[in-house]
C-alpha cells in the first residue's frame, strides 16, 4: 500500500450522544434538536416518535432529541454531528459515545481491503511490543464490501474499517474506505474534551489514524505531522481490588488509631463477633491480617 494511492478526503466526528441534566444544559441542546428538526424536515425527512433508553422524544433524519425524569438526551449520526458537537458541547454535557473518523480514496480501489488489513494486521502484530491485542473481527455487511471490526462492541474503544460507497451509495464516496474509532464509557467525555481543543478537523483524523496504528494496523503515511498518542485510561478494578482499597482507605486508619491507643484487647474481642457461616475463619480477623499487610508494604 503506497501512499501515492491514498488520499484522505474528508476526517470529522462522525456521531455523538450528548445528555444534560442542568436547566441550562437541557435547554441548549432541546433548542438545537428543534432548530434540527425544522431542518430535517425540509430536507425531506420525516419527524417520528422515538424513545432509546427511556427518553421520550423524535427521531428526524440524524437527529434524536428526547427527555426522560433525570434530563435530556441528543443523538446525532452522520456529518451533522461535527456541527452539533461544535454548537453544543460544554463541560456542563456529559458525551456516553463520540466517534472520529477519516475517510480515504484508494486507487486502484481494494475491494478485498478489509480482509487484506485484517491479514497484514495479524503479521504486524508479531513485530510489535505489546500483548492482550483487540481481537479483529470481519464481517459481509454491505453486499461485497467487508467489514473489519477491532474490539467488542461494548468496550469502551471500537474500531471499524468498511467500504464507505457500499454503505452509503453516495457517489462522492466512491473507491473510498472509511476508518472510524468509537469511544464510550470513560473514553468517549475525555475525547470530546480533546476534539474542543482542536482548531481543524485534520488532527481529529490524525487521532483515528493514529489509534489505528495503535491497534496494529500497517496504514501508509497519510497525514503530516505528528503521531498522537491514544488516551489511556487504567484497567477496571475487579470486585475484590475496590473491596480492598476501600478497606485501606477507610478502615485501616481506624485500626492504626484503635491499636495505638491500647484498644487491641477490644479489637480482638470484637473480631470474634464477626464470622462467615461458609468458613472456619473469622472474617474481622481476615480483614485485620490484610490491613496489617497493608500497613507493611
Amino acid at each position: 500500500m503506497e501512499r501515492s494511492k491514498w488520499e484522505v478526503i474528508e476526517c470529522g466526528i462522525d456521531y455523538i450522544t450528548l445528555t444534560a441534566k442542568t436547566p441550562h444544559s437541557i435547554q441548549k441542546l432541546k433548542l438545537w434538536s428543534d432548530t434540527q428538526f425544522f431542518q430535517q424536515q425540509r430536507l425531506g425527512n420525516k419527524l417520528k416518535p422515538s424513545g432509546p433508553m427511556g427518553y421520550d422524544g423524535f427521531q428526524c433524519g440524524p437527529v434524536f432529541g428526547g427527555a426522560r425524569v433525570d434530563g435530556f438526551m441528543l443523538r446525532v449520526s452522520g456529518p451533522t454531528a461535527q456541527q452539533a458537537f461544535m454548537d453544543c458541547w460544554s463541560n456542563d454535557v456529559h458525551t456516553t459515545r463520540i466517534d472520529l473518523q477519516f475517510t480515504a480514496r484508494i486507487k486502484p480501489f481494494p475491494e478485498d481491503l478489509a480482509i487484506v488489513l485484517a491479514d497484514q494486521t495479524i503479521e504486524n502484530r508479531k513485530t510489535l511490543d505489546g500483548e492482550n491485542w483487540s481481537k479483529l473481527h470481519l464481517h459481509k455487511t454491505f453486499g461485497d464490501g467487508d467489514t473489519l471490526n477491532i474490539g467488542k462492541r461494548g468496550c469502551r474503544q471500537f474500531g471499524r474499517v468498511y467500504n464507505k460507497y457500499a454503505e452509503s451509495a453516495d457517489s462522492s464516496y466512491i473507491d473510498c474506505w472509511r476508518f472510524e474509532v468509537e469511544y464510550k464509557q470513560e473514553m468517549a467525555p475525555l475525547v470530546a474534551a480533546w476534539c474542543k481543543t482542536q482548531e481543524g478537523l485534520c488532527q481529529i483524523g490524525v487521532r483515528a489514524y493514529s489509534q489505528f496504528l495503535a491497534w496494529g494496523v500497517p496504514l501508509p503515511v497519510l497525514f503530516d505531522g505528528d503521531y498522537i498518542a491514544p488516551i489511556t485510561i487504567g484497567k477496571h478494578k475487579t470486585d475484590a481490588e475496590r473491596k480492598m482499597q476501600w478497606l485501606h482507605k477507610q478502615v485501616a486508619p481506624t485500626i492504626r488509631w484503635l491499636m495505638a491507643n491500647g484498644y487491641e484487647d477490644a479489637l480482638e474481642d470484637w473480631q470474634t463477633q464477626w464470622y462467615d457461616e461458609d468458613v472456619e475463619v473469622p472474617r474481622m480477623t481476615r480483614e485485620l491480617t490484610q490491613v496489617k499487610e497493608l500497613e507493611g508494604k
